[in-house]
């Protein structure tokens, strides 16, 4: 049976954590630039709308 031992000694911990992670933030940034574009899209089909808060 083989046991991984980790030591930050060797690799830093935040250098496991950057490569584990950077594949999620990336593809959060997709996600984030996808709904700003739509919002973009949708401000520009209703330039002269006026957002309301109320439900009257």
């Amino acid at each position: 049976m083989t046991f991984l031992v980790f030591s930050t000694s060797i690799v830093p911990l935040w250098a496991w954590m950057k490569q584990l992670y950077n594949e999620d933030l990336d593809n959060l940034k997709v996600l984030l630039d996808e709904t700003i574009y739509y919002d973009k899209q949708w401000q520009v089909t209703w330039p002269n709308e006026k957002r309301e808060s109320g439900g009257d």
